[in-house]
């Protein structure tokens, strides 16, 4: 029994710690930022305003395009629901809401893949 209590203290010890470890690595273009949507650019795009950005759009540091990480919308004339997914997003998320930005690291066509949480709940659990 006091070998089991042992075993199972060093495992939390040792989650703890790796825990501790993956934080304190985290890049800080993955940290998670503030921002205000700007604009909704299709289903899975989003402009953004927020205190920094790691793929500045035309030129402003402060100005982010994000594709929605797990969201793959339809693009413009690519099919017929296109408006029907940028109209969810505006419902969704409409110019001037405040959210959370979590940055995924990856990038396509300039754009920063990204978690999108309003409040504390993702995005995704809403489209």
């Amino acid at each position: 029994m006091k070998k089991h209590k042992i075993s199972l203290i060093l495992t939390v010890i040792s989650c703890g710690i790796l825990i501790l470890l993956s934080l304190l690595n985290t890049p800080q273009s993955l940290a998670t930022q503030q921002a205000r949507i700007s604009q909704i650019i299709d289903g899975d795009t989003l402009e953004v305003t927020m205190s920094q950005c790691r793929i500045p759009w035309e030129g402003n540091s402060q100005l982010c395009r994000l594709q929605l990480a797990c969201i793959d919308g339809p693009e413009y004339g690519d099919n017929p629901f296109f408006e029907a997914a940028k109209s969810r997003l505006e419902t969704l998320i409409p110019r001037g809401t405040i959210v959370l930005v979590s940055d995924t690291g990856k990038s396509s066509r300039k754009r920063i893949v990204s978690e999108v949480f309003k409040g504390n709940i993702p995005l995704i659990y809403n489209w």
